[in-house]
């Protein structure tokens, strides 16, 4: 499995962007539950 996402899901510098910060965090924590889930 391959996730691509962005700095801004992890830090979110812009305000303006707030939308697209919250979509990359939500695929980064979809990898990192996947990733909990696949390691057994």
């Amino acid at each position: 499995m391959i996730n691509v996402s962005s700095l801004l899901g992890r830090v979110p510098l812009v305000s303006h962007r707030s939308i697209y910060s919250a979509a990359k965090s939500g695929v980064n924590v979809i990898t990192a539950n996947a990733r909990m889930d696949l390691k057994d």
